[in-house]
């Protein structure tokens, strides 16, 4: 193989963790990326992208079209009604960013 080869890395970026309260993610949102586990959301951030698990306090972020503005604030870990505890954060998004209406699946179809 011959070293004048120009290549490119696959899947670049790296994966940021949500561990102290007040932690701040703040960049140009990419998107969503399958992942081992589920989705993964992508921010970059400084013209690096920042993957994150994309849990159920997050999953709103699929609404907000890629290229948009958007901040995400961890509040640390909050108690469920039931009893379950999950992490808990604040997810902004710039004045002009574009969302789309996120369709619920629980309605029928009328026919």
């Amino acid at each position: 193989m011959s070293n004048e080869k120009r290549w490119r890395q696959l899947g670049g970026g790296s994966f940021f963790k949500f561990e102290d309260v007040g932690q701040v993610l703040e960049g140009i949102w990419r998107g969503t990326k399958a992942g081992k586990y589920g989705d993964n959301g992508v921010v970059e951030v400084f013209g690096e992208n920042q993957m994150f698990t994309l849990n159920a306090a997050l999953r709103d972020l699929v609404t907000v079209k890629p290229g948009c503005e958007v901040r995400i604030e961890y509040l640390g870990k909050k108690m469920a009604k039931n009893g379950n505890e999950f992490k808990a954060f604040t997810v902004q998004v710039s004045e002009d960013a574009e969302i789309t209406e996120h369709e619920d699946s629980s309605t029928e179809a009328p026919f």
